[in-house]
Parts: structure tokens; sequence; C-alpha cells
């Protein structure tokens, strides 16, 4: 995913604006990377890292504002759980 994808979205919750390069390092360090998009628009993201073991943390759970109250955050969450549920951690 470009980098550039993920710091839209979150400029359009207002969040700090990051380096393109941190953010395809955090991306490739994540156990799980989650996007909804509506054509070439990205409307929903979440990530999360952990051990892959005992413990998994979400991360950057984030819908676009004109796209929110439509059910991708659920989505997001729901297709992120089942990405983690791969690594059995409880």
């Amino acid at each position: 995913m470009p980098p550039e994808d993920v710091q839209d979205i979150c400029a359009s919750v207002g969040w700090s604006r990051r380096e393109p390069v941190l953010i395809t390092k955090a991306l490739g360090n994540s156990l799980a990377v989650i996007s909804a998009w509506d054509d070439q628009l990205i409307v929903g993201f979440a990530r999360a890292t952990g051990d892959k073991v005992f413990n998994a943390t979400i991360w950057d759970v984030v819908v676009r504002p004109s796209y929110q109250r439509r059910g991708i955050g659920l989505l997001v969450m729901h297709e992120l759980l089942k990405d983690l549920d791969e690594f059995q951690i409880p």
C-alpha cells in the first residue's frame, strides 16, 4: 500500500503527518494491515503489531470522515481480527 494513501486518510481525520519512509517501515513491521477502498480512494484503514504468540495491539484505526457511519470501521476491524486469528493469539 502506498504510504501516501495512509498519510492521506490519517490527515483526513486531523492526525499529524508522518514521513512516507517511516509509514512504509511501520506497515512492514505490522502483523496485519487492512484497508477499505472506494475505487482509488482509501476510505478505511487499521493495522496491528504484536509478538505472534501472546499479544497483539491494534493501531491507527481510521475511517475517512465522509465515509463514517456506513459500517466501514466495523468491516475493517472484523477483517483485522480475522487476520490476527491466524496467529492464534488469545
